[in-house]
């Protein structure tokens, strides 16, 4: 079997090994329940870079021998949503050395814009056989990574509540577990025997992962051990330079490890007036608050008020802000209006909120852009701002839309749903409007075509101010009506997309079946 050199056995590296040793499964991942997810069969090396950086936690045996395990595993929980990017790539990943001079490791990476399982076993301190992209996870979902070594063979295991998810098995002949202490190569290197850490390999917003990550509840299944009993505990382990401005910290609590990369971010609301912003911001992980430094966490379901401090740091010129008060409830989270003066002109501007953990004095600054573009009086056919269009792949708010995307329409002759193109989106302030039933539909009051039947008529009424409750709008999403229930008309300035499609010039709004007027 041939081999080949790594920069460093602690990371997944490519598969250089031409032919598995004797016994090997030969299909290397795949062997998987499928209840979620999408399998997949093939095997990507990560990207061809040796700077990466690595924090986490190591078990440290007390005893003068390391501890002989038969298994181990640990609860990692997936991110709230996915990767911020498709090409960061890092792992998530628990790791141990068997008795044969394999790496084993199981846990999970961002790979491609998604979550996916990762495993490995490296043979003979420098042969690789991995999967980065084994079995696509869903974010915000606890997980319980386990490897298991059964007459020479490493089981992987998935597994979410009682349900295993994935599963892989690999012959490494190995026939325990080490930990507590250091692996030595023939090349005369040394490695941590049993580890838990993130790997840092690329990202793209910043020099590190945008979520926090616990290794929960560390667990062992011993095999032998001195006669003391295996006494050991976990510390802090990190491996190379941390990356550039990266406030990477860890926090070990018994047997589990918090991994804090980004405690707070923010997110840009939909603007509820002309002249204002509402911005979200909120600590990142929704779990619990953590102090680095501290045993376990601040506060898991209410938290005092005072533990950040907000304020924007820098704003345009005539701009005003205000915060709101956080609740003090977990996730943390504030709003902040921002006040647009009706004179600053069309552009983009930059704003810096800063966040400060007030017991630890940690800073963080969140910059964002806001871009103004003074929308003109108008009137017209349009529907209101926020409005979900139905599009081959679901509904989109109106707004989201981008011209040449395809959305979805409806052909009255054949009735079928068509496939056309988005042509035109116009956005202008306009009233007065009508809104039907409860908030389904917000249309202009004039020149917004709507297919409609009553008593006396069916076909396009041309001015949704002319419709009466009683008649019934076409349901182009079901092929039904919906009858008009209720009506109200609107006086309030509000922004309006006109839809302008190619081929039957018609789409779905809230399932309704509109028209180019």
């Amino acid at each position: 079997m041939s081999s080949c050199t790594v920069p460093n056995p602690a990371a997944i590296g490519n598969a250089c090994g031409s032919h598995p040793p004797p016994g090997a499964i030969a299909v290397q991942d795949g062997r998987t329940s499928s209840t979620e997810g999408v399998v997949v069969d093939d095997q990507v090396p990560p990207p061809g870079t040796s700077d990466h950086y690595y924090e986490g936690s190591v078990w440290n045996s007390e005893d003068d021998d390391p501890a002989e395990f038969s298994a181990i595993s640990v609860y990692i929980t997936t991110p709230q949503s996915s990767p911020a990017s498709s090409v960061d790539f890092y792992y998530v990943i628990l790791s141990i050395w068997d008795s044969t001079s394999s790496y084993d490791q199981i846990g999970f990476d961002a790979y491609e814009g998604a979550w996916d399982v990762a495993w490995s076993v490296e043979l003979d301190c420098g042969t690789y056989y991995y999967s980065a992209d084994a079995f696509q996870l869903t974010p915000n979902t606890v997980y319980k990574f386990s490897e298991t070594l059964v007459s020479g063979y490493v089981d992987f295991a998935v597994d979410k509540g009682s349900s295993e998810v994935y599963s892989n098995s690999y012959y490494t002949g190995g026939m325990w577990f080490e930990g507590g202490g250091t692996w030595g190569c023939p090349d005369g290197d040394y490695y941590e025997d049993y580890t838990d850490y993130e790997e840092i390999y690329q990202t793209t917003e910043q020099n590190w992962p945008d979520f926090d990550f616990d290794f929960a509840d560390n667990a062992q299944v011993l095999q032998s051990c001195a006669i003391n009993g295996c006494p050991g505990s976990w510390s802090s382990w990190s491996s190379g330079t941390i990356p550039s401005g990266a406030p990477i910290q860890n926090v070990i609590s018994g047997i589990s490890t918090h991994v804090e990369n980004e405690w707070f971010n923010a997110s840009v609301q939909s603007p509820p007036g002309l002249y204002s912003i509402l911005v979200d911001f909120y600590y990142n992980e929704g779990g619990s608050f953590w102090t680095p430094g501290a045993v376990g966490n601040v506060c898991s379901s209410s938290c005092p008020t005072d533990l950040v401090g907000m304020s924007v740091f820098s704003e345009p010129s005539g701009w005003s802000n205000r915060f709101n008060s956080s609740t003090g409830s977990v996730p943390l989270a504030w709003d902040l209006a921002l006040t647009v003066p009706s004179s600053a002109t069309n552009g983009t501007y930059d704003v810096i909120v800063e966040a400060e953990d007030t017991s630890t004095g940690v800073l963080t600054l969140v910059e964002f852009s806001v871009t103004i573009n003074h929308i003109p009086q108008g009137h017209g056919g349009c529907v209101a701002w926020g409005t979900p269009i139905l599009t081959p792949s679901g509904y989109v708010s109106v707004q989201r839309l981008r011209v040449g995307e395809a959305v979805t329409g409806y052909s009255l002759t054949s009735n079928t749903f068509v496939t056309l193109t988005l042509t035109g989106l116009n956005a202008t302030l306009s009233e007065p409007l009508v809104i039907i039933n409860f908030g389904l539909l917000t249309l202009t009051a004039d020149d917004q075509p709507i297919y409609i039947w009553n008593s006396t008529f069916e076909g396009w009424l041309h001015n949704p101010v002319q419709l009466t409750v009683g008649d019934y709008m076409f349901d182009a999403a079901t092929q039904g009506w919906i009858q008009v229930r209720a009506l109200w008309d609107s006086t309030q300035p509000t922004i309006v997309f006109d839809v302008v499609t190619s081929g039957t010039n018609d789409f779905i709004a809230s399932g309704i079946l509109l028209d180019l007027k």
